[in-house]
Order: structure tokens, then C-alpha cells, then sequence
């Protein structure tokens, strides 16, 4: 194949003007001379292929002299064609290459691995296959209208720390509020307790109503601890800590993602709580759980929508939600699945799941 290049007529080219032309892993390159194009041949190709062009502008030349035999190092001058630069001096060494072509091929193969490794390293080092894999999980289980923005924006969940939120701003209760003996403001049904995040930013349309997927089918709690209605944030932690690594550990039909309620800020995966974009899923499918504190509360569900777990909902520390019209015999052989699947998790972090 045969390349020309040359200079239009309308074109001043400045003076001491170099073209290369790289095709693939071939590059040459010549000066280029205004009254005539310059030809370059590559091998003919095989596949449809492209052509870069660089144009350089010649500074300076010097020669030097090679001898196949002896390995030579000296300093030689540049002279610029511009008189008014200063010459450049180089220090050339050359000599005869002692490596076999074996050698070559087997350093070059060694590059190409410590290239590959550090590559993967990268990756790694930044979870970006991991971050990748969850939220294209997370698309294919909503399945947004936007299929490009929600990925954008749940991979820009991970692109920056995440910022402390702003103090909450106390509102003075009205007049009239009732007061315990201590002169503390007692919650009512119309005005939420002060200092606790809303689960649903009263500013966010309504979603619609639609029958919950799933429907509670057992309780049970970590043998030793406390129940939700006394348990301490600590403990709420905890008992996240716990079930939500051994929930993430399970595979094939169990298999599934663990969301904290909005809000919370004990899962180090959801620093601010699940996204709205996820949430407003759950909400929908009637998985989405309320509390008055949302620290260490959240839902684990399956890929395959068809079993989930409310941790630390008011009546249970796991919650066993399954497929409503389930016969007896199945819905008792799922949840004894389940728990039989997490024990060895349990086991190991000095705790046992019992029914309550």
C-alpha cells in the first residue's frame, strides 16, 4: 500500500516541515517538500484499517557514526537551522543487541504480564469491577426508564467521599405540646419525634400503591441480644453488622443485596442510605419498612425477588419475608433453607439465629 501526502497550494508551509505516517506498529516518516508529495509505503493490509499523521518541524540535525561490532557512547552537537537558538548537545550510545530473538520474545512477554498486572491492580484497587457489577445488578432488578442516567448516578456515588450531612435544626414545638414528668416533649401522631430523619422527603410526589411482594413468614433474633423495642443504637449496629455480612455470603436462589432504610448511616456500602432510586423500588413493592430511628434497620432482598429479610424491624431482628399463597410445606422449607444457610456465618462471628 502506498500513502502520499502533500501540501496544498493555498497552504504556507512552514519551513522545515516533517510528516510520519503510522499504519499499525509500522511509523515512517520523511520531510516534506512543498513542490512534490511525499510517498510511503507500508505492506498491503488485511483488514480496514487507519493512518495517523503527525507533522513535525525540523529543528536541528547531526550524524553519528554506528559500527555493528562496537558499542559506542559520545556527545554530538544539534545545530538549529534557526541561528538565533543556541545548539542542543546529546549524549548517543549504540551498540549490537547480545539478546536472541527468544530473549526478546520473553521479555516482551514479561512487559505485556507486569503491564496486565497493573492494570488489574488498578481495577482493584478502586473496586471498579465490583462498583460496576452492583449497579448493573441494580439496573437490571429496577430497570429504570433511564437506563444510562441511573448507572451514572450510582457509580457517582463512589467517585468522592461522602460529605457530612448539615445539622439537624430543632423546630420549637408549638404551644400547648404535651410534656412527661421531666418537661421533656412527648411525640404526637401529627408531629414526628425532633432530630429523626423522615423516611419519605414530604417534598417527593406519592408513588403508587400496588400489593406487597412479599409477606412476612417467620421471626427470629441473635440469640443473647436485645430485642428492637430495647436495644441500643450499638446493638442495632451490631445486629446489622452481623446479618447483613452473612445475608451478602449467600449464593444461587439465596443470592441478593442488602439495602439500609434511607437515613441511616450505619452500612459503610450506603454511607447516607439507599439512594432514592432504589428506595422508591422497594417502596413500590411494599419491601420498604418505617422506623423512628433508621440506624442499623434495613432489607436484604434475593436477585430473584422471591424471599427478603427485614433486620431490625420492630417485632424481630430477622424479619423472613416470602411469595404471599406459598403452601405451608414450601414457605416452612424455604425458611428453614435460609436459616440452616446463614448458622455457619453465625457460627462464626459467636452468634446463633432462634425463633421469637
Amino acid at each position: 500500500m502506498e500513502i502520499r501526502v502533500e501540501a496544498l497550494s493555498d497552504w504556507q508551509l512552514p519551513p522545515g516541515c516533517c510528516v510520519s505516517v503510522r499504519v499499525g506498529d509500522n511509523l515512517k516518516q520523511r520531510r516534506l517538500n512543498p513542490q512534490a508529495p511525499a510517498k510511503y509505503r507500508f505492506n498491503a493490509l488485511e483488514n480496514p484499517s487507519k493512518a495517523k499523521i503527525d507533522v513535525y518541524q525540523l529543528m536541528g540535525t547531526c550524524t553519528v557514526p554506528l559500527d555493528p561490532c562496537l558499542t559506542m557512547s559520545d556527545e554530538v552537537t544539534v545545530a538549529f537551522s534557526d541561528p538565533t537558538k543556541v545548539d542542543m548537545k546529546l549524549r548517543v550510545t549504540a551498540g549490537p543487541n547480545d539478546m536472541a530473538a527468544a530473549e526478546l520474545l520473553k521479555q516482551r512477554q514479561t512487559e505485556d504480564e507486569e503491564s496486565k498486572k497493573a492494570a488489574m491492580g488498578y481495577l482493584g484497587s478502586h473496586k471498579v469491577e465490583e462498583r460496576l457489577g452492583e449497579a448493573v445488578r441494580a439496573l437490571l432488578r429496577l430497570k429504570p426508564v433511564d437506563p444510562f442516567d441511573f448507572l451514572c448516578r450510582q457509580l457517582m456515588r463512589f467517585s468522592t467521599p461522602p460529605h457530612e450531612p448539615a445539622p439537624a435544626r430543632v423546630v420549637p414545638p408549638p404551644a400547648g405540646s404535651p410534656q412527661d414528668s421531666t418537661g421533656q416533649i412527648l411525640p404526637t401522631p401529627s408531629s414526628p419525634l425532633l432530630g429523626h430523619q423522615s423516611l419519605t422527603p414530604p417534598c417527593r410526589s406519592p408513588l403508587p400503591e400496588q400489593p406487597p411482594l412479599l409477606q412476612p413468614q417467620a421471626f427470629f433474633q441473635l440469640q443473647g441480644l436485645q430485642p428492637p423495642s430495647d436495644m441500643s443504637d450499638a446493638e442495632a449496629r451490631e445486629i446489622e453488622r452481623v446479618l447483613s455480612q452473612a445475608l451478602t455470603q449467600l449464593e444461587g436462589t439465596l443470592e441478593g443485596e442488602y439495602f439500609p432504610l434511607p437515613g441511616s448511616r450505619s452500612c459503610t456500602r450506603f454511607p447516607a442510605g439507599t439512594p432514592p432510586e432504589e428506595s422508591d423500588g422497594l417502596l413500590r413493592k411494599g419491601l420498604l419498612f418505617s422506623a423512628p430511628v433508621p440506624v442499623g434497620r434495613g432489607i436484604f432482598l434475593s436477585h430473584e425477588l422471591e424471599l427478603a429479610v427485614w433486620i431490625n424491624e420492630a417485632r424481630a431482628h430477622a424479619q423472613v419475608l416470602l411469595k404471599p399463597g406459598l403452601p405451608s410445606d414450601e414457605a416452612k422449607q424455604q425458611v428453614e433453607t435460609l436459616v440452616q444457610s446463614l448458622q455457619g456465618s453465625l457460627q462464626q462471628a459467636g452468634y446463633a439465629l432462634v425463633p421469637c
